[in-house]
């Protein structure tokens, strides 16, 4: 591999069954114009498919760029991610799930750029699109002036930010944090990096975050997620305290939606132990709110 002292980035991929997919993303890499060396690391977890074959095929033709982790056993995407991040070399680490790609061929250049320029940004992320197979939707993540162009660890707390996973290069440095605890990865490690710097926001769509079938939010429910959102909020009250109350009301917000969707659903009495459960978590939430939360859910679902 390359020598680490003069390597720039890492680029963190982890795949799973992702044969359809994983082409395309490897060349939305290989295709980057920069004027410094980068590394591409893939963690396999062990797919039922032809990814690995893929993966290995890859790897031959570019034995200089391609770092691959090849698990003799499926371990599941957290321990998959911890593993691979393990392996990262380079000063900064972009990632690239293997049903993602990138668009803009100068995106690693220009992420770069803006982090050598600012030593006292930790992460910097862009836009992107998102396309859905199924619904054959195609559209932007971030809507038109969503987020400023730098922030905190409090604001990104207070807007409960929409961060492409896809999108995010940070610097490479040693995390606090146990994933292992989290039920999903991207957002806690975002967290973390936070704490170390600003976070900068280029509001260019660079990425394409693509929802098929296989992908874990066609494979979730609606539940699933917001108990698994649950969950890490709970481990980051853990994990630090600065920001109690603003998790707190965040994961008041999230039982409100669970509510909601128990309603939706005719569950009265899980619905009416989610919104209780909202209210002694937080109890300047309002019937009010939960009505407004009811209307998105219903227009989210249909």
């Amino acid at each position: 591999m390359l020598n680490n002292q003069n390597l720039m980035v890492s680029v963190f991929m982890i795949t799973y069954n992702h044969e359809n997919y994983i082409e395309q993303a490897i060349d939305s890499i290989l295709v980057q114009e920069c004027n410094f060396t980068f590394e591409i690391v893939i963690g396999e977890d062990f797919s039922t498919d032809n990814t690995r074959k893929i993966l290995l095929d890859y790897q031959m033709q570019y034995p200089n760029k391609i770092n691959l982790i090849l698990h003799p056993k499926n371990i599941g995407a957290i321990k998959n991610q911890i593993e691979t991040h393990k392996a990262c070399k380079g000063k900064y680490i972009a990632i690239c799930e293997g049903d993602d790609y990138w668009t803009d061929p100068k995106k690693l250049q220009k992420q770069v750029d803006l982090m050598e320029a600012n030593p006292n940004y930790s992460i910097c992320f862009t836009n992107g699109i998102k396309i859905s197979e199924k619904e054959r939707l195609k559209e932007s993540i971030i809507s038109n002036g969503y987020h400023p162009k730098e922030f905190n660890t409090e604001y990104l707390i207070s807007k409960d930010c929409m961060i492409p996973t896809a999108s995010i290069l940070f610097k490479n440095i040693s995390l606090e944090i146990d994933l292992n605890n989290f039920p999903i990865g991207d957002y806690p490690l975002i967290y973390a990096i936070s704490r170390y710097g600003k976070m900068a926001y280029i509001d260019e769509e660079m990425i394409c975050y693509r929802i098929h079938e296989k992908s874990v939010l066609r494979q979730s429910s609606l539940i699933e997620i917001k108990l698994q959102q649950l969950k890490c909020i709970d481990e980051l009250i853990k994990f630090d305290k600065t920001f109690v109350s603003r998790l707190k009301f965040n994961k008041s917000v999230h039982l409100d939606e669970l509510s909601a969707i128990y309603f939706l659903k005719g569950n009265l009495i899980k619905s009416i132990y989610y919104f209780i459960k909202s209210i002694y978590n937080f109890p300047l939430r309002s019937y009010k709110e939960w009505k407004d939360t009811l209307w998105r859910i219903r227009k989210y679902e249909n």
